[in-house]
């Protein structure tokens, strides 16, 4: 028999007293096996979630081919899916159409244009003749958004193909350019820069698919709408293929090749499936349930999984519910089907309310691969730590679930459930519902790294339906969770929030002090004592992060006890901190007195004195469009929210700024290369930007989060937000 809420309360209250860990393990945080979920209801939602169903779903998906800005495929994908939905009982089920010509901008995201392709042939015609791809056969052979062409001429080989320097002494013009690098970056230097036919192009050398010498990788064109008219064709190579035409062509014989591509370029709309389960009790707020349902045929894991899970959580939801084995739930629970990014950035334009109204999101993205097969395992990424939240903490515990039961499907496979869990990682829809100008905490759930990712071999047999089952088992049981709760799962999440980062707080103290430590071995005695000041402020920032994790369990909370108590847990934080602040400087000491140091005071460079005496403010809703550039997506989004309007027209994005492109590039090697550093740092860099913290704070905020962060890069990507007028200070 559960306890009265009010001695429940009272029960927390006295653990109040004891120390943080033990209350958390008290409450059930860090006990092991302790299940935010009722287990009995666990084993209902297992007993019903179903990997075969959702395999079913994935093969039917697979056979569309499913281009972002609209087309056949995809239209008729999100038919297939909205005529289930309302199979299954579901009442409102809404397809919303998204202008995408190519000049459209939603949000600063300039949109993508319709493509539909009939058929497509590449061609060898001399030395012999042989057909090289046949897009009905193999729809990855023919790069998206490639336009109506038909044309002869010779290969020329351009090496990398997407650099200036690479066409130095080699005219292009009338022949097709053979090169290795990426499809958008070669059409635009061969064919619209200097007057090439169109674009062959090679695979990229991966050592994990050195053993598939006839897979095809996946390349695209991204026209803009200003360019449509101009665009031509683009085929993928496989490794097969590209070997021997490199001989020929070393061995100073013509290869000839035609290219026939009947498709076409147009005017689409990007469609996005939406539909919801209302809540009994609180009914405008929503749980959320999203996954890309774009990509080429197949995209069989990526992302037909990530599709076919949402559908099977909306049949089993609905199915418990009619059959009385739950109750339906009291929050409502919204399930998408979106174009990647670009959908999901349209929605955002058109429905400002959504942050409002959505309190949590599971972003479904490649969730149901082989582990075997495709050397993948569950690669979960918590929330930034711009966005301290609940929502990390509960996935990780229904995790938990997964892995120690044993979830299988009839004709799945019998492995362990391998997963890992990370720190955040963009690249996915979670990205834009994230961002604090939006505001919804968001996560993803997906299967990372896989061979087959992005071409041929990304087929239905690599899915496995065990590995759906898991997955989908964890994403509804963290959504009925959340939906459901109240006072008691409040605090109940709460101690589960505060238990788990006592944990996370002891591993950034292991870190901080391995890192004084090869700080000291490098015989830097300067960057010793930095190491150290830094290692205390970012423990503070972590310590705060911490505690606004457990204050956003509050969401949950209907009464003014219950939301006293989580404030009272959040304060007992910072008696830890003092405890975590005491071990680095015991060790910072203790390093001092090995190596005859004289140990300093903490103090602030001249340099970081001046960045805390500027303080930003934001002026842009939205992400920025990190495949536009560093400063080309400042550029798109300085010219404003466009709302289906074909006025706007950018030009060349990094035009009269390749200074400040070098700079981008050669600051940030060192760091895995500007694209990531765009993707994941800078992303966290705008989102830090609150009009409270100064430059110098949210370098210290994104050094906890990615490791230590150049101030000047801060300075330098601030500056230029400044210039373009998306920052104010």
């Amino acid at each position: 028999m559960k306890k009265s809420f009010l001695g429940f309360v009272g029960s927390v209250a006295t653990l109040l007293l004891l120390e943080t860990a033990a209350w958390a393990q008290q409450i059930g945080a860090l006990e092991p096996g302790g299940y935010l979920i009722d287990q009995e209801l666990l084993k209902v939602l297992e007993n019903e979630v179903s990997g075969e169903i959702a395999k079913g779903y994935v093969e039917e998906l697979a056979r569309y081919h499913r281009i972002r800005g609209g087309g056949p495929g995809y239209h008729g994908a999100a038919l297939y899916i909205r005529d289930k939905l309302r199979q299954y009982g579901y009442t409102e089920v809404e397809l919303e159409p998204f202008l995408a010509d190519g000049f459209t901008y939603y949000l600063g995201w300039r949109s993508p244009v319709g493509s539909r392709v009939e058929e497509a042939e590449l061609w060898m015609l001399e030395p012999e003749k042989e057909i090289l791809a046949r897009y009905s056969e193999i729809a990855v052979s023919l790069m998206p958004y490639s336009n109506r062409s038909r044309a002869t001429g010779s290969l020329i080989d351009v090496g990398r193909g997407d650099r200036d320097e690479d066409y130095e002494g080699i005219d292009v013009r009338g022949k097709i350019a053979l090169a290795t690098g990426s499809g958008v970056a070669v059409h635009q230097k061969a064919v619209l820069e200097r007057g090439a036919l169109g674009v062959l192009v090679t695979p990229s050398g991966r050592a994990d698919r050195q053993n598939y010498p006839d897979l095809l990788e996946m390349q695209r064109l991204t026209p803009r709408g200003e360019d449509r008219s101009k665009t031509t064709f683009g085929f993928s190579l496989s490794e097969r293929q590209s070997r021997r035409i490199r001989r020929l062509l070393a061995e100073g014989i013509d290869v000839k090749v035609e290219a026939i591509v009947d498709a076409e370029l147009f005017d689409g709309d990007m469609e996005i499936l939406s539909t919801v389960m209302r809540g009994t009790r609180y009914p405008d707020e929503e749980i959320i349930l999203i996954s890309h349902l774009d990509h080429y045929r197949p995209g069989a894991g990526d992302n037909a999984t990530g599709s076919a899970s949402n559908m099977e959580i909306a049949r089993v939801l609905m199915r418990l519910v009619e059959r009385g084995d739950i109750e339906p739930p009291k929050r409502s629970i919204r399930i998408l089907w979106v174009p990647e990014f670009h959908g999901t950035m349209a929605y955002l334009s058109k429905h400002p309310d959504f942050g409002r109204r959505g309190l949590a999101a599971l972003n479904m993205d490649m969730t149901g691969q082989s582990q075997f097969k495709t050397r993948s395992l569950m690669a979960y990424r918590r929330p930034p730590l711009s966005s301290p939240s609940y929502v990390g903490d509960v996935v990780e515990n229904m995790l938990r679930y997964v892995d120690t039961a044993d979830v299988q499907s009839p004709r799945g496979s019998r492995e362990l459930f391998n997963y890992r869990v990370g720190d955040y990682s963009g690249g996915s829809d979670h990205v834009p519902l994230t961002d604090p100008s939006i505001g919804i905490p968001a996560v993803m759930l997906g299967f990372s790294p896989d061979r087959f990712h992005h071409t041929s071999e990304d087929t239905p047999d690599k899915v496995d339906p065990t590995s759906l089952k898991r997955v989908m088992l964890v994403a509804l049981a963290s959504v009925l969770f959340m939906a459901n709760a109240e006072d008691e799962e409040a605090l109940r999440l709460a101690g589960e929030v505060a238990g788990q980062g006592l944990a996370r707080l002891g591993r950034m103290t292991k870190k901080n002090v391995n890192e004084l430590f090869r700080t000291l071995e490098q015989a830097d005695e300067q960057a010793f004592h930095e190491r150290f000041k830094n290692a205390l402020t970012y423990t503070r920032f972590a310590v705060q992060v911490e505690m606004d994790a457990i204050r956003s369990t509050k969401t949950f909370a209907q009464r003014n006890a219950t939301t006293d108590a989580i404030e009272q847990m959040a304060l007992g934080m910072e008696a830890d901190v003092a405890a975590e602040l005491g071990r680095i400087r015991q060790y910072y000491d203790i390093l001092c007195t090995m190596r005859g140091i004289q140990p300093r005071l903490p103090r602030l460079r001249d340099d970081e004195k001046r960045a805390r005496s500027v303080v930003p403010v934001r002026r842009f809703r939205g992400i920025l469009d990190p495949s536009l550039g560093v400063i080309g997506s400042m550029v798109a989004r300085s010219k404003g929210e466009v709302w289906s309007s074909k006025d706007a027209d950018l030009g060349d994005f990094e035009a009269g700024f390749e200074d400040d492109v070098a700079w981008y590039q050669a600051r940030t090697e060192e760091m895995g290369g500007l694209r990531s550093v765009q993707r994941n740092y800078l992303f966290e860099l705008v989102n830090f930007i609150d009009g409270e913290r100064s430059v110098l704070d949210i370098r210290n905020a994104l050094s906890a989060e990615f490791g230590e962060i150049d101030l000047e890069l801060v300075m330098k990507y601030l500056s230029d937000l400044k210039r373009f007028g998306l920052v104010a200070y």
